[in-house]
């Protein structure tokens, strides 16, 4: 035979009858009723106030996590535009340490660094020149030499 233990607070079914035996023989039939109706009220009762502090708690929970929030949100403005300041700041001195830098070069030094310029362009266009001899001298597939 298969028995169904029923455990409620670790009661089994046994006890639960035993107990409910011993409610009706002090109480009696007639006041039962009314305590289960007192019973009832008293956990509908409990559940209302769970739920009121349940409610109450995600709402602060929800006011703070947006207040969190949006104080996230100012920080990460703010220090985007320090950043952005701090960029525009680094390039506005590095442009000021390059014109101070041309501004105190000598006659000398400028000319040098011009014809240093000009030699550099001579030597890449005599180097094109002889790549474009070489590629002329050179037999295209079909076995003749380019022309140009």
């Amino acid at each position: 035979m298969y028995e169904f233990p029923l455990l409620i607070f670790n009661i089994s079914g046994g006890e639960i009858l035993f107990l409910l035996l011993v409610v009706l023989i002090v109480f009696g039939p007639s006041k039962i009723p009314s305590m289960a109706r007192q019973l009832g009220k008293i956990i509908f009762e409990m559940k209302k106030a769970t739920n009121d502090i349940t409610r109450e708690f995600r709402d602060e929970y929800d006011g703070v996590k947006n207040e969190f929030e949006s104080t996230k949100q100012q920080i990460r403005e703010e220090t985007d535009a320090v950043k952005r300041e701090i960029d525009q700041t680094k390039e506005e001195t590095r442009k000021k340490i390059d014109e101070g830098k041309q501004a105190f070069k000598y006659p000398e030094e400028l000319e040098y660094e011009r014809k240093e310029k000009e030699q550099k362009e001579a030597e890449s266009n005599v180097a094109n020149q002889e790549e474009d001899a070489d590629n002329e001298d050179k037999p295209d597939e079909s076995g003749e030499q380019g022309n140009k």
